[in-house]
């Protein structure tokens, strides 16, 4: 994003519409959400808001989304360690219940 900077506001907003209609290779929440919170200074206005317009519509979706538990709580249970600690974390992360 920092290539924006040195580039005209209308050629910065059109590199956005790019970046949003690539929507597999500029995913919303790994790509696209954390740029728009972080703006560089001096960063291209119209090429920000455009982004933001688009990435707090894409928040609001998420936000209206159900959310629904998962059918299966059980995590990844082997760890290195075998303290009596460990143990009991090992139990509660393989357990689908908890």
């Amino acid at each position: 994003m920092k290539s924006l900077l040195h580039i005209d506001d209308a050629l910065a907003v059109a590199a956005i519409d790019t970046m949003l209609q690539w929507q597999a290779v500029y995913d919303f929440d790994e790509v696209l959400v954390p740029v728009a919170l972080e703006p560089a200074p001096g960063q291209s206005p119209g090429a920000i808001e455009r982004l933001c317009a688009e990435c707090r519509i894409h928040l609001e979706r998420r936000i209206a989304e159900d959310l629904t538990p998962p059918r299966d709580w059980a995590r990844a249970s082997r760890l290195p360690c075998k303290c009596a600690f460990c143990a009991e974390l090992g139990n509660f992360l393989a357990d689908p219940r908890r």
